[in-house]
């Protein structure tokens, strides 16, 4: 079974508390929501290949795996 990334859970505990700040109760964000989570503009998100990983419809533990790696 593989590990998780060291700072998987640092960089959870990070956008967790901003997803609850910004959208409470919500649990699948989408692009647009992504990118105010992570304090990016939208184009950012939908042209950079850093986010990459991101789909249409994305939890907080996708968001954390993608920025840790």
């Amino acid at each position: 079974m593989p590990r998780e990334k060291e700072t998987y859970r640092d960089v959870l505990a990070r956008i967790a508390g901003r997803a609850n700040e910004l959208y409470p109760g919500r649990m699948i964000f989408n692009k647009k929501q992504c990118a105010a989570i992570l304090g990016v503009p939208p184009q950012t998100i939908y042209q950079s290949r850093r986010y990459q990983f991101l789909s249409l419809a994305n939890t907080l533990e996708d968001i954390a795996r993608g920025i840790s790696s």
